[in-house]
């Protein structure tokens, strides 16, 4: 490793650590917001709080102990929603919920994958119950995106058929509200998804006429190249895509 390498290595493990502080302070700080404050006689900043302590858990495990930060992001949502129920606090319950699916599913990486990944999806149906496409549009577009890749993971392990249709029912959902015009990274990258999603499903039935939806999605993909600057972290996506392309191309003519 060259000087050049070790200073940014030192510089990012630097940056981790102060995000680390800064969440941990934060963290403190909303415990002891808890303690002073009786969810009887305010229960809805009892609620907002508990949800941001687990936000802040959520954070924190994505850089540290993530299986047990995990878990205490979600006993925080869950006293949050002790208080944010669908019939009292609906746009609460809608947030909490969602931010309680993506636990359980960040904590299906790492421990009891099937079972965290029903607890997800469970999760964000319940978020959808509020977070409709004709009133919350974008809170809509997000769970249904994040209830499409539950669906994937779980794909991965049981019934791969039913929920990789389910995850391509999600996506298109979202794009629904993603749309080229309105949101082109997001759009772009849904593009991706739903092909990565008829690319797995090609293997389970109907082999050329999945694979050809998964050689369209993913040529709408690649459009990003072009149409959108300066997001070099995409590089390792594209070139992923293209040596499907590729592969998808040599399967057969008819696909071309």
């Amino acid at each position: 490793m060259n000087q050049k390498n070790i200073i940014a290595a030192y510089s990012m493990i630097e940056n981790i650590n102060e995000i680390k502080s800064k969440l941990v302070r934060a963290i403190k700080s909303y415990q002891k917001a808890l303690e002073a404050c009786d969810p009887e006689k305010s229960g809805a900043i009892y609620a907002l709080v508990q949800n941001n302590l687990g936000m802040s858990y959520m954070k924190l495990a994505s850089i540290d102990n993530a299986k047990e930060n995990l878990i205490k992001a979600i006993n925080a949502y869950k006293e949050a929603l002790k208080i944010r129920r669908i019939d009292t606090h609906p746009e609460g319950y809608a947030n909490t919920q969602n931010n309680l699916g993506t636990a359980y599913m960040k904590l299906a990486s790492i421990d009891n994958a099937k079972e965290n990944l029903i607890k997800a999806i469970n999760a964000y149906k319940e978020a959808l119950k509020i977070r409709r496409i004709d009133t919350h549009p974008e809170g809509y577009a997000n769970t249904q995106n994040n209830l499409g890749t539950a669906y994937m993971k779980l794909a991965s392990i049981d019934n791969a058929k039913e929920n990789l249709i389910k995850a391509i029912n999600a996506y298109k959902e979202a794009l629904k509200i993603r749309t080229h015009e309105k949101n082109p990274l997001k759009y772009f990258i849904l593009q991706k998804s739903i092909g990565d999603a008829y690319y797995e499903l090609s293997f389970k039935e109907n082999r050329e006429e999945n694979l050809s939806e998964a050689l369209n999605f993913y040529q709408r993909f690649l459009r990003i190249e072009k149409e959108i600057d300066g997001y070099m972290y995409l590089q390792t996506m594209f070139r992923e895509i293209k040596n499907k392309i590729q592969t998808l191309k040599s399967y057969g003519g008819k696909m071309e």
